[in-house]
């Protein structure tokens, strides 16, 4: 199938495409030497083979002949990256149909497939919150604070993503902000960290499983930009959240991007700080350390603190 370079003079529409990832999708061409390749836009062909071979495999009534088929689509490799495996998209494929379905055949046929955490993670921010459970927001978090730097990105840049809590209730930014609220302070630096310790980036449709704390730091700040009211700034604190913990991070590389940002917002946003003072200064947490240092931080920059 036909690839568009990113670079045509048609980025902006493509971009737009992007974001539905059904007639096209970004991705990376990966050389056979195992680099990062050209970024690309492509139809999403893998995702029609993989949507047929999951139906084929759940329209099968012998479980032992399911798991050989899922097994066997493994070898086949994904055409744009050789070192993606078939079984991925077709068992994040089942691991839908099995929740939208109540089927548990194919829920258990998927945890026996290789990779199942990854496609497990996927899923379930591909179908509707009713039908996740609290399991598998426990299984999310888990991934999150303890799982592989692939895994936590995942989970990371789609609660990012969910901006409106009254549209996602059960997984959003918010929810984000509340398992990092628990870490403690070398928790954060040892969770959030290395997750932006790489300037590299595999792309699954607009996804990213990794990228530089400069570019989340300016997604989060960009958020204030236009901030009619208070209560839209309310809905809006989560990205300052996010931030104010970011800022925890060691080193000029990580804590200090989050921290030039965080000053920015609250000089744009001067209702901020005080919101910050009212939900983590009376309490003995991590979000109180980072306040203090936010202080010294606006200080520093001769910004008046409003209390």
């Amino acid at each position: 199938f036909g690839r568009v370079l990113l670079e045509s003079k048609d980025h902006d529409l493509l971009e737009e495409l992007l974001e539905e990832e059904a007639i096209v999708s970004k991705t990376v061409v990966w050389n056979s030497s195992g680099t990062r390749g050209a970024e690309a836009v492509a139809f999403p062909y893998d995702e029609l083979r993989d949507y047929v071979l999951a139906e084929y495999i759940a329209s099968l009534g012998d479980a032992s002949k399911q798991l050989e088929l899922l097994k066997l689509s493994s070898n086949i490799r994904d055409s744009l990256s050789p070192f993606v495996s078939t079984s991925e998209g077709v068992g994040r494929y089942l691991y839908c149909r099995g929740k939208l379905h109540g089927d548990l055949k194919l829920l258990e046929l998927v945890e026996k497939s290789d990779g199942y955490e990854e496609i497990r993670a996927e899923a379930l921010f591909e179908i509707p919150e009713e039908r996740i459970t609290d399991l598998d927001i426990e299984f999310l978090k888990q991934l999150f604070l303890t799982g592989d730097i692939r895994g936590r990105w995942h989970v990371f840049v789609n609660l990012l993503n969910r901006k409106d809590a009254t549209l996602n209730p059960r997984l959003n930014c918010t929810v984000a902000v509340q398992w990092i609220s628990e870490l403690t302070e070398e928790g954060i630096a040892k969770c959030i960290y290395p997750m932006m310790d790489s300037s590299d980036a595999r792309y699954g449709g607009s996804r990213r499983y990794l990228q530089s704390i400069e570019e989340v730091t300016k997604a989060l700040s960009n958020s204030f930009a236009d901030v009619p009211n208070v209560e839209a700034l309310r809905l809006r604190f989560p990205f300052a959240e996010l931030l104010l913990y970011l800022r925890l991070c060691p080193g000029e590389s990580y804590g200090y991007p989050a921290r030039d940002a965080l000053v920015e917002v609250c000089k744009r946003q001067p209702r901020l700080f005080p919101m910050f003072q009212s939900k983590y200064l009376a309490t003995n947490s991590t979000g109180a350390r980072a306040i203090i240092l936010l202080s010294e931080d606006l200080a520093a920059n001769e910004i008046a603190i409003d209390s």
